[in-house]
């Protein structure tokens, strides 16, 4: 967290998490819906501006609502629909809203 805070307020600096979309061989998915019980988080969402994966990256400062539609297509493509349904079944994204493509 003292990194993404030191980027954010340093000249230039942009605080970004880097991550591969999967884990353990392309098996799991490392963009998810919810966390495992008892599961660490490492920093606040307000604190990261940019989440880059090896598919994509989500652009800088989005609210809640726009930061679940574009985690999508960054996550792995074998997981994409799980997550969707998952975020449509919670209310997070309308049925008729279309998933944003990666830059």
């Amino acid at each position: 967290m003292d990194f993404l805070r030191g980027a954010a307020r340093s000249k230039g600096g942009l605080p970004i998490i880097a991550l591969p979309s999967t884990a353990r061989n392309g098996t799991v998915s490392r963009i998810v819906p919810e966390l495992q019980p008892g599961a660490g988080v490492v920093t606040s969402r307000g604190d990261v501006h940019y989440v880059i994966t090896s598919t994509g990256r989500l652009p800088a400062r989005q609210d809640a609502a726009q930061r679940v539609e574009a985690l999508i297509p960054i996550a792995d493509p074998r997981f994409r629909a799980e997550l969707e349904d998952f975020a449509r079944r919670s209310k997070l994204m309308e049925r008729s809203e279309r998933r944003v493509s990666c830059e």
